[in-house]
């Protein structure tokens, strides 16, 4: 009963002597010291109210700029601290108007999210499907051209490009949202141009259409950035079109064709956008090429112009890579 009565006694003592202040940001901490480095003795929430020593309140306006931290105290009555920006004194007088009003600072400590939420809220909702659409460069891990009769005095090989487009589904097992099936389908372009002997002029388009299962495993996630490999084995079909020419006008343009099996593996960086339905992701894609005979759909017209001994596009096995750029969205 005493210890009850001593401490209505200390709270009718300390607002005799005292004033009033606002908590202004969202959390802040009363410390036994005047420095933020010293303990923190009791976490304040924004809107909450304590007394702080009279001699803040004895002038007519709010001179406290030059003080980072006001003196108050805490529940068993010893000397503590906050800091002058987390706290608004009342006044209750003229003087409120005459105050800049520290609202309007950021507050850092306030790690609630802004309403109205995003549309995406939370950031690992259980998306059921996944789609991925990219374009790339292409680095083949081997030049490849048509046996020509005549001798190769230069070579261009051009840059080449990738078009690929996924499609997943989320594995029914998986409870983390990481885990995809799916396929996916690309589209790769290389042309080059040669010049041969006895003034010959060849150019060459080497194209593949791939299409294959697929799987993603989102195996590192933080904050709004992932790491994402993607493994597929795709049915390639490589349609290879060469036209030679001569100074004298003759000219033929013909294909060559194959099917291949080979895997794939890509190793993506994906960033989430909060603000929009689309990510953004960037990586490294490597293909294994198995060695192939690409034969011709046609036969030749002019016999002088092609190897008819080894009339074929020989491919050996390859790793060829690609660099990626695309987007991603989960619905």
């Amino acid at each position: 009963m005493k210890s009850v009565l001593f401490l209505i006694l200390n709270i009718l003592c300390l607002k005799a002597i005292s004033g009033e202040g606002i908590i202004l940001k969202y959390n802040t901490f009363l410390y036994n010291r005047a420095d933020q480095s010293s303990k923190k003795v009791k976490l304040l929430r924004k809107g909450q109210k304590i007394f702080l020593h009279d001699k803040y309140f004895h002038h007519k306006r709010n001179d406290l700029s030059n003080l980072e931290f006001l003196e108050t105290v805490d529940q068993n009555g010893n000397n503590v601290f906050i800091k002058r920006n987390d706290i608004k004194l009342i006044y209750n007088d003229s003087r409120e108007e005459e105050i800049a009003n520290n609202e309007s600072l950021i507050d850092n400590s306030d790690y609630r999210s802004p309403e109205p939420l995003s549309p995406r809220f939370p950031f690992y909702l259980q998306e059921n499907y996944r789609g991925m659409f990219n374009l790339g460069y292409y680095s083949n891990g081997n030049i490849t051209k048509y046996n020509y009769l005549q001798n190769t005095i230069k070579e261009n090989i051009g840059l080449g490009g990738t078009v690929e487009f996924s499609v997943f589904k989320r594995a029914n097992w998986d409870t983390e949202n990481r885990f995809f099936i799916g396929g996916t389908f690309s589209f790769t372009s290389i042309p080059s141009r040669y010049q041969l002997s006895s003034n010959f002029l060849s150019t060459e388009l080497n194209t593949t259409f791939q299409f294959g299962p697929s799987v993603s495993y989102d195996f590192f996630r933080k904050n709004h950035h992932y790491f994402t490999v993607i493994g597929t084995l795709a049915l390639n079909y490589h349609k290879y079109f060469v036209n030679i020419e001569n100074l004298a006008g003759a000219f033929e343009e013909r294909k060559f064709s194959s099917f291949t099996i080979s895997p794939t593996i890509s190793f993506l960086w994906q960033k989430m956008v909060t603000t929009s339905e689309f990510n953004f992701f960037t990586g490294i894609k490597t293909q294994l090429t198995p060695s192939h005979n690409l034969t011709p759909s046609n036969p030749p017209v002019s016999f002088n112009l092609w190897n008819s001994s080894n009339d074929n596009v020989q491919v050996k096995t390859s790793l060829a890579w690609s660099i990626v750029i695309g987007i991603s969205n989960h619905f």
